[in-house]
């Protein structure tokens, strides 16, 4: 099966093991068929082909996929099953470490397996102690204590203490600007907090003086609505005197006008 984006990928980065690593050719049942490197973590679909589990998730995920590869069988992680019988064949695997840096039959083997950096490490065994021995491997390379803000080197596990030695100066210098660079945030948000905290003081200061303000009004509010009763009161005392002017005023012209009409009938 030839999947878009993994086709040829290589090593533990495709998901499985290196095979630039085993002392002999795998047999092809035991290759990943999406990163063609030895099963590494195996897991099965419903209908038994076998996977790297890294390989189906990101399968599954960048290439917003929901069956297996092959058959196309609806396929979620919860269904994945592991591939205990390929596993034991995978795990069972001679292989040599991945700090060797030259085939088996261009070394020369050492008793010890700390060989010096320029041989590479001489231990091979299973693939299922391969771990084990990287815990321990010399010549394994190790993160520098000081994090890969202050250094991202990684020198061999058995050069690890010479490596701060000589980089002692560098990793102070670099440890000192960096503080330097945190102290001066530090002090940025010290002035931003105290500024802050100034503003809020005001804002207390302009809310203690608006509710002291609505408070007076509530207690003049009864005396203001009584006088605007009152004046409520006179002025419609006035439309009325004025509406009954009026209605009296129609009611004669309505009378002196039937008078007229009266006097022209007859």
């Amino acid at each position: 099966v030839n999947m878009p984006g993994t086709s040829g990928q290589q090593g533990t980065d495709g998901g499985g093991l290196d095979p630039k690593l085993l002392l002999s050719e795998p047999p092809d049942e035991l290759l990943c068929p999406i990163c063609t490197c030895v099963f590494d973590n195996p897991v099965q679909c419903p209908n038994g082909h076998v996977y790297c589990r890294r390989c189906l998730q990101r399968w599954l995920t960048e290439d917003s996929e929901t069956g297996c590869p092959e058959c196309r069988e609806p396929l979620s992680r919860e269904s994945m099953g592991q591939a205990l019988f390929v596993k034991r064949r995978t795990l069972g695997l001679r292989m040599r470490c991945p700090s060797a840096q030259a085939p088996p039959a261009k070394r020369q083997r050492r008793a010890d397996p700390a060989s010096s950096p320029s041989d590479g490490c001489s231990w091979e065994g299973a693939a299922g102690d391969l771990q084990q021995h990287r815990n321990k491997c010399p010549l394994e390379p190790v993160p520098c204590p000081f994090g890969e803000v202050i250094c991202k080197e990684r020198p061999p596990r058995a050069q690890l203490q010479r490596h701060l030695a000589d980089f002692a100066a560098a990793h102070a210098k670099r440890t000192g600007t960096l503080l330097k660079g945190l102290e001066e945030e530090v002090a940025e948000l010290r002035q931003e907090n105290g500024d802050l905290e100034a503003e809020a003081d005001v804002l207390r200061e302009e809310n203690a003086d608006l509710e002291q303000r609505v408070a007076e009004l509530r207690r003049l509010n009864p005396s203001l609505e009584e006088g605007d009763e009152s004046k409520n009161g006179r002025r419609n005392s006035v439309w009325l005197a004025d509406a009954v002017c009026f209605w009296e005023v129609f009611m004669v012209t309505l009378a002196l006008g039937a008078g007229c009409l009266g006097l022209l009938c007859v």
